[in-house]
C-alpha cells in the first residue's frame, strides 16, 4: 500500500453523499456483475468515504471502486482509492 501525499490528508467528519441512482456494472473485482451505486464526482465533499461497489463520474475521467475498496475524498478535493479489504 502506497503512502496518500504529504499534506493532503486532513483530520475532517466522515460524511455520505447521496448517489444519483444505481445501476448494474460488471466488477472485475468479483467478476460479476452488481448492483453498483452511481455518484457525481462534483458532488462529494472532503471527508466523504465511499466503500464498493460504485461507480463515481468525474468531468474527466470515471472511477470504479470495487467491491472491498474504499474511495476517500482527501481535505484538497483529490480522490483516494485504497484497494483491498476496508
Amino acid at each position: 500500500v502506497r503512502a496518500a501525499p504529504a499534506g493532503r490528508l486532513r483530520q475532517t467528519a466522515v460524511r455520505r453523499s447521496a448517489p444519483t441512482g444505481t445501476r448494474r456494472a460488471y466488477m472485475a473485482g468479483v467478476n460479476a456483475e452488481v448492483e453498483t451505486a452511481v455518484y457525481r464526482g462534483d458532488s462529494l465533499h472532503p471527508g466523504d468515504r465511499l466503500d464498493g461497489p460504485a461507480i463515481v463520474e468525474f468531468d474527466t475521467t470515471t472511477v470504479v471502486v470495487n467491491p472491498g475498496d474504499r474511495l476517500t475524498v482527501q481535505g484538497d478535493g483529490s480522490a483516494l482509492l485504497t484497494i483491498g479489504d476496508v
